[in-house]
């Protein structure tokens, strides 16, 4: 099958849920899942030739898990099969598995690998904390990137600060910056609620309201600080110059593309709606017109019609929320932290 109509852009390759840490706020621990082949099969790499060789740029190949360096001889494999073809990789991992000889493979390969790390609170969400543990295998890493998730044990600007910290070291080392990360936390059937639940959403507000002043008058201190709010603050204001009255058209699908831009597929051929769930929704040998439509059934953000979101000054960061998010219960706490998080950036974003 080729995927025209989507233009996809990556293919996240599901290599399985199997994990080294319990962090408690993974979206897949309390799952049921799924046994998830284990070798590669043929048809996968003939997928990935055929879309690859119909784009211009680079396919992009992410390894996902659970944590995919556990999965270091399928990574091997598909690396090995897909030389020559139209294609580049990157990870998100933990960094626990990151040995010297991983750093390698990630270098020569030159798979763009980001590490998943909440800052100096890190060993609470994450239970541990592999700057610490393992930080010269980590910081040798070319191109480095980093994942972070605010939640009422990570504050934006104590994450911003810890960051910036992490990447003046970097930079001394490879003369180039990180590239950095900050989601938001949602609750997706998590058993720690504490981590939604306990956070000071007046601080978070305050924080990003602050940092965006500042950036905006041109006094935001550090790289990484205006990095991150910068690209954050320009986008908004994109939109707001596209779309004046804050509106988003009706019957836009989920802004993070997965399904459309970003295929998800296994080791079997297998391709889901999501990364972080296993719905089916198609097969890489199977009909184009028969995964649209499956995938178009299964995006409900697609189908919201919640007059709420159009009167949200948030509107743009969400786009009327994530597939995983679309459950009252659910929305209600995804919409908190998102109007906490953007909702200042957006008041001064106005204000100017």
């Amino acid at each position: 099958m080729r995927i025209t109509k989507f233009k996809p852009q990556a293919i996240f390759i599901m290599l399985g849920s199997a994990c080294n840490f319990q962090c408690r706020y993974c979206m897949q621990r309390y799952q049921e899942l799924p046994n998830l082949a284990r070798k590669p099969e043929d048809k996968i790499f003939t997928f990935i030739d055929e879309l690859s060789g119909s784009m211009e740029d680079k396919l992009t190949l992410h390894f996902y898990g659970g944590e995919p360096f556990l999965y270091l001889p399928q990574i091997r494999e598909i690396i090995q099969r897909t030389q020559g073809m139209n294609v580049q990789y990157s990870a998100i991992t933990n960094g626990a598995l990151v040995t010297g000889d991983v750093v390698k493979l990630i270098n020569s390969n030159k798979i763009s690998t980001a590490i998943s790390w909440d800052g100096r609170n890190t060993s609470k969400t994450r239970m541990r904390d592999v700057f610490v543990e393992n930080r010269e295998n980590l910081m040798s890493i070319e191109g480095l990137r980093l994942n972070a998730v605010m939640s009422a044990e990570a504050y934006p600007k104590e994450l911003f600060d810890d960051i910036e910290s992490l990447d003046e070291e970097y930079f001394g080392r490879h003369g180039i910056h990180i590239n950095a990360n900050v989601d938001r936390i949602f609750d997706t059937g998590i058993a720690d609620k504490a981590l939604i639940e306990d956070i000071d959403y007046e601080r978070v507000s305050r924080e990003m309201r602050e940092m965006s002043e500042a950036y905006i008058a041109g006094t935001l201190e550090g790289f990484q600080h205006d990095s991150i709010v910068g690209k954050i603050f320009e986008s908004a204001r994109d939109f707001y110059c596209e779309y004046a009255d804050g509106r988003l058209p009706q019957g836009t699908p989920c802004s993070c593309g997965n399904g459309t831009r970003i295929l998800n597929m296994d080791l079997d051929g297998n391709l889901y709606g999501c990364h972080n769930s296993y719905d089916i929704v198609g097969a890489v040998d199977g009909e184009e017109v028969d995964y649209i439509s499956t995938v178009m059934a299964h995006d409900k953000v697609k189908s919201s019609r919640d007059p709420a979101c159009d009167a949200c000054k948030a509107l743009y960061f969400c786009r009327r929320g994530c597939k995983l998010a679309q459950a009252p219960e659910v929305k209600a706490s995804y919409c908190k932290v998102y109007k906490a998080y953007f909702g200042g950036m957006i008041d001064a974003l106005l204000k100017k």
